[in-house]
């Protein structure tokens, strides 16, 4: 680890060539990262360390920040068109939140032109530029998901001196383990205590309800017609929703879709309905499945691609609902969106379409195991 003290030795001019110093050596650095980063993506490899993404490669096993991986990733495309951008990047004539904002825009025609347009501009003149080469509106609000703070919670216990109520504040992570799913129907506090009134806070024994859980706040643009969608929820659900808000329609939203399309639920639901394997829920019929017939060898000795939702069904319970891709190194892709259905042996190359043969990849890790048994076409 550095040591700072070291710096209070060096005058003032010794330190500002250091500090001249490093910072070339940083920019050095970022362009070797980029490089690396442009080869990986090129070949990959992320894919291969059991990662969905290059933003999850850098973010779960480097540590790396949202914002910091989105504009190395950013970059490192450029890199990919466009070369040439890893000197500027050297020398500081661009930086990486001007690459981010022409990333989208830049081809192999027009990357000499836009690359020689933002060299030594600021974020806000590139964004002017863009705009006005591209006629961009841009939203003025992005999707964000964020969680709020946590508020303390007030709440009132009997005193034990004057028998009159006494108002104490305590923080809604912060209860002991007895009652940490609980807390206070008194009124919250927008104020929070200071650190050193929060430390000498004990737990009243109290009546105390359940809580609600931690509020997060979500943002997003829409066009009109969803607007209008929203509009006509709300006239839907008014009599089950009364005040109308945003967070009752999207939840109800929400659960009618996963309740339709979620697999999980789906199996769920089966299992608690004591249905057969087949079940008729998921439109299956035992003993009259033509479909079903279609997954076995036919009478002239044909193979069938198609896979049996009751098959489907068991791979997905068996994966657990996620990418079973596993790394050499041990680690397993935690993807759960973009699944697919994989033949381990592939179906070109004679293999069957069995529970034993197939297994749920995302389509990331498809498409790369495909690369490398077909090749890139």
């Amino acid at each position: 680890m550095f040591d700072l003290k070291t710096l209070e030795k060096l005058n003032d001019s010794h330190l500002i060539q250091n500090f001249s110093f490093c910072v070339r050596k940083e920019r050095e650095m970022l362009c070797e990262v980029i490089a690396h980063l442009s080869e990986i993506k090129k070949r990959r490899l992320y894919a291969k360390e059991g990662y969905s993404s290059l933003f999850n490669y850098l973010r779960e096993k480097f540590h790396y920040s949202e914002s910091s991986a989105y504009r190395r990733i950013q970059a490192a495309k450029i890199a990919l068109i466009f070369p040439e951008v890893l000197g500027f990047l050297e020398m500081g004539k661009v930086n990486l939140s001007t690459l981010s904002l022409i990333e989208p825009h830049l081809t192999k025609e027009n990357g000499k032109n836009l690359m020689d347009q933002i060299i030594g501009k600021s974020k806000r003149e590139v964004e002017f530029m863009i705009d006005s080469l591209f006629l961009i509106k841009r939203e003025s609000v992005k999707d964000k998901i964020r969680k709020l703070p946590v508020m303390p919670i007030i709440m009132k216990e009997e005193s034990k001196n004057g028998g009159h109520l006494e108002e104490k504040a305590i923080f809604q992570e912060g209860l002991s383990n007895s009652a940490q799913n609980f807390t206070s129907a008194a009124e919250v506090k927008v104020q929070a205590p200071t650190i050193k009134e929060a430390m000498n806070v004990e737990v009243p024994q109290t009546s105390l309800v359940p809580k609600v859980g931690r509020r997060i706040k979500i943002e997003f643009c829409a066009d009109e017609g969803m607007a209008e969608k929203i509009e006509r929820a709300k006239e839907i659900l008014r009599h089950k929703f009364h005040e109308g808000k945003f967070e009752d329609i999207f939840n109800q939203a929400l659960e009618d879709l996963l309740e339709k399309r979620d697999p999980m639920r789906k199996i769920e639901r089966i299992k608690k309905k004591g249905l057969s394997e087949t079940g008729a829920e998921i439109g299956i019929k035992k003993s009259t499945n033509h479909s079903t017939a279609r997954h076995f060898l036919s009478e002239n000795g044909l193979r069938h691609r198609y896979i049996p939702q009751e098959i489907k069904r068991k791979v997905w319970v068996r994966d657990g609902g996620k990418c079973s891709y596993e790394s050499p190194n041990g680690k397993r892709c935690d993807e759960r969106g973009f699944l697919q259905i994989d033949h381990i042996e592939p179906w070109a190359l004679g293999g069957k379409s069995s529970e034993e043969n197939l297994r749920l990849l995302c389509s990331q890790h498809n498409r790369w195991r495909a690369e490398r048994t077909f090749g890139d076409r």
